[in-house]
């Protein structure tokens, strides 16, 4: 049959492509957790992992960010492993990132994840579960980190929950935040 002539449906992830793609790269790959996408502020570091395995040979691995290959130098720290560590994210870091995985049949880009850093300006005050609005729903994440200030559910809940701007979420943040409960931030 003549190449002209094929035609393929698109799968997802390990199975690569889209409607019309026909792809000649690994299936012995299995991907169990593909990279997420999150939300951070400039100086907090990310992490971006994915969980893969193959029954051909040993995987390796190269992220990319917009489509163009990273490496160690930066603030990146893993580009050729599973897991890419971002020392202390920058707006210049927010972007697409994927990761080609390639093995003895062939590669395999999974999908991408978005990391966007927002401005400290995008904070909002009593969002800590990071979807814009201040409702109950975001109770659980508040209560969090005021019984364990290192915790942060979301991405947003560590500042989000420092109602009265002091600089830490304290007990002295409970009234500020019953305040702008019902409210949408920008």
């Amino acid at each position: 049959m003549s190449p002209a002539h094929v035609t393929a449906a698109g799968g997802t992830d390990a199975h690569c492509g889209a409607d019309g793609t026909v792809f000649h790269g690994s299936r012995a790959t299995v991907v169990t957790q593909l990279p997420a996408n999150q939300i951070g502020f400039p100086g907090d570091p990310a992490t971006l992992t994915i969980l893969a395995s193959s029954s051909q040979g040993t995987l390796q691995y190269r992220w990319r960010k917009d489509g163009w290959p990273l490496t160690d130098d930066g603030p990146f720290l893993g580009s050729a492993t599973p897991t890419l560590s971002i020392d202390a994210a920058t707006p210049t870091n927010q972007g697409s990132y994927d990761v080609w995985r390639t093995d003895d049949c062939g590669d395999c880009v999974s999908a991408a994840a978005a990391l966007v850093v927002a401005s400290p300006g995008e904070r909002c005050p009593g969002d800590t579960n990071c979807d814009k609005q201040v409702t109950l729903a975001d109770t659980d994440p508040f209560v969090e980190v005021l019984l364990d200030p290192t915790a942060w559910t979301y991405p947003c809940t560590r500042s989000s929950a420092d109602c009265n701007d002091s600089g830490a979420a304290t007990f002295a943040d409970i009234d500020p935040f019953v305040a702008v409960i019902g409210t949408t931030c920008p």
